[in-house]
Order: C-alpha cells, then sequence, then structure tokens
C-alpha cells in the first residue's frame, strides 16, 4: 500500500514539473509588439528590437513610448518611423513603425497598410522597412511598379523626408523620423 502512495506522490510531482517546464517556455518565447499609436507602455526589453525581425524580447522592465511625433523611443532608443499622406486624395496614414517590415497594398490583398480607391496598386505592392535606422522600399513585384520621385526603383531603396512615393497611381508624401 505504501509503495502505491509513494508512487502517487511521484506521478503528481512529475506532472507539476512538466507543467512548470512548459509555462516556463511559453513566457520565454513571449514576444513583445510595438504599436507606436498607444501612448506609453510598460514591457520588457533586451537591449531593443531586432533590425531585421523588429520583435523586442522581453527580459528586463524598459519603457516604449512615444514623444507625439510618431518617433518610437525603446530604452532611450529610436526606431525608425515614417509618416505617410496621401496628397492626392488629401489623406495622412498616420505615423507607421518600420520595427517590423510593412506591406503596402490593395483593399484586397492581406497587406498591413491598404490604399483605397485605386485599382492599379497590386494586392501586394511594395515593402517598407528599416535596417540600421535607415527607411526602405522595396517593389515586391507590383503590376506597375513602385516609384519614388519618379523614378522606378528596382531594388532596396532609401527614402527620406519629403520624398514622393508613386504606387500606381497614388502618391504618398513620406516624412521619416
Amino acid at each position: 500500500m505504501k509503495k502505491y502512495i509513494l508512487l502517487g506522490v511521484f506521478a503528481l510531482l512529475v506532472v507539476i514539473m512538466v507543467i512548470l517546464v512548459v509555462l516556463f517556455l511559453r513566457l520565454k518565447k513571449r514576444k513583445s509588439k510595438i504599436d507606436i499609436r498607444h501612448g506609453d507602455v510598460q514591457v520588457g526589453i533586451s537591449g531593443g528590437a531586432n533590425p531585421i525581425t523588429g520583435v523586442i524580447e522581453e527580459s528586463s522592465p524598459g519603457l516604449i513610448n512615444n514623444d507625439n511625433r510618431g518617433t518610437l523611443i525603446v530604452n532611450n532608443m529610436k526606431a525608425v518611423s515614417i509618416r505617410l499622406e496621401d496628397i492626392d486624395n488629401n489623406i495622412d496614414y498616420g505615423y507607421i513603425s518600420l520595427a517590423k517590415e510593412v506591406i503596402v497594398g490593395s483593399q484586397y490583398g492581406d497587406a498591413k497598410l491598404k490604399i483605397r480607391n485605386d485599382p492599379t496598386i497590386s494586392k501586394a505592392h511594395c515593402m517598407l522597412y528599416s535596417y540600421n535606422m535607415v527607411a526602405y522600399v522595396k517593389d515586391i513585384g507590383s503590376c506597375n511598379g513602385t516609384f519614388v520621385n519618379g523614378k522606378k526603383i528596382c531594388t532596396d531603396t532609401i527614402i527620406r523626408s519629403n520624398d514622393v512615393l508613386i504606387l500606381g497611381n497614388t502618391h504618398l508624401w513620406v516624412e521619416v523620423n
């Protein structure tokens, strides 16, 4: 009888250990996403955002805030954000964090930034991203091409403040922070 009680206690301890390991691994994998449209957010940070994936890993407390001009500040390090404005239709798309790649496309695709009312824009037209605190645009196989200041781009191209992105018939004025 004692033997069965000891086996039951041992099995219960094993189950508890497995649950604790699973919970620990889930917490370790959990990532924090950044959205600069929300004010101050308390998250855990270890060294800022990965420039390739844009993910901030949790490990120690840190502060992300928005300085009300669209600049994302992560542990006193600025992340690139851009503001896009459709100058033909007077539509301000606001500030967009480039901590992760942003696909720009038509209203019919799965793009993060959807440009409406322009049938000449592809479902996935171009990609905006940053690397080493510099903003880039890359055409991702659009039918009508992507242009920066009137010049068609064929490779990853740096975009700066006051540049104009042309996607189909849409002209987007750029402000880079």
